[in-house]
């Protein structure tokens, strides 16, 4: 059981996973939850990163898309890869009823084409 092999290490997180909600893992149907007990209090994925890169624990907050080549060259391990952590959605938001501004629609533009073109991202 991985809760078991995770709930006594330091854990890695952003503000959003360190606030008393637990990491969520799932694999295939079973889905378990980890607590988080962090010392340190990241503001994001880059300070979670950092941190493990450090060795200051195990980062819960690190992005597949961010870190794989950190993986590739052994600069980090893949911990539980048969697990899968629970799926976060990504929104962009409009207001409704006006036309957004040409930097905003090139803004839009630019992050689509961003996610399309990133292997490790699912659209």
């Amino acid at each position: 059981m991985c809760r078991g092999s995770l709930e006594f290490h330091e854990l890695l997180g952003g503000n959003d996973l360190v606030n008393g909600a637990p990491l969520v893992l799932l694999k295939n149907n079973e889905r378990v939850l980890v607590p988080i007990h962090s010392k340190l209090r990241l503001k994001d994925h880059t300070a979670a990163r950092t941190a493990a890169l450090s060795d200051a624990g195990i980062s819960v907050h690190a992005f597949r898309y961010d870190t794989l080549d950190l993986v590739r060259r052994k600069q980090l391990i893949h911990v539980l890869p048969e697990w899968e952590p629970e799926p976060s959605p990504v929104c962009l938001l409009l207001p409704v009823g006006r036309k957004p501004t040409s930097a905003v629609e090139a803004l839009c533009d630019f992050i689509s084409e961003k996610w399309r073109s990133n292997p490790e991202l699912i659209f």
